[in-house]
């Protein structure tokens, strides 16, 4: 046999026995695609009004830092390309809570720096804003542009009216 033959088969021993040495007791694997910007947005959206909650506004804010794109948005995790969704609800969520670096007692609203936020507001204008934008991404689909609009509205990053009658 060549050398590559028996590298190869050295390294599919190595590749199996590290999958079978993941596998939960109960006889299955346990999956993980990525952290999650979306997820963390979305939490900390859902959040933003418990006073009880136990948010580390101040990780959350580093990390979607350091998970924003070169476009100035977000993905659904940390290894996927922007889209519309991620990045909106990253900006109703910036929008929410307070900044981490003044305190919930300060009004100063904010998790995003002032880069990081005009370049998420300029990657969603890019794709048509909030109201043409989840229109072209979704149809006459509501089944995510509901809670997206319902949220920026909330959110207070774009007004009521700018959210857009939403019809079929």
């Amino acid at each position: 046999m060549s050398e590559l033959h028996n590298e190869l088969t050295r390294t599919i021993a190595r590749a199996n026995a590290a999958l079978v040495s993941r596998r939960h007791a109960g006889g299955y694997w346990e999956g993980r695609l990525a952290s999650s910007p979306l997820a963390t947005a979305v939490g900390l959206c859902a959040l933003a009004d418990d006073a009880d909650a136990k948010i580390d506004r101040a990780a959350a804010a580093e990390f979607l830092r350091k998970t924003q794109n070169a476009d100035g948005g977000w993905g659904d995790t940390e290894i996927s390309q922007s889209n519309l969704a991620a990045t909106l609800l990253v900006l109703c969520a910036h929008a929410l809570l307070p900044s981490p670096l003044e305190g919930a007692g300060s009004g100063v609203r904010g998790i995003l720096s002032p880069e990081a936020f005009r370049r998420a507001e300029a990657y969603v204008e890019k794709l048509g804003g909030l109201r043409e934008g989840l229109r072209r991404v979704y149809g006459k689909d509501l089944t995510f542009q509901v809670p997206i609009r319902m949220t920026a509205a909330r959110s207070s990053w774009a007004p009521f009216g700018k959210c857009g009658r939403i019809s079929r």
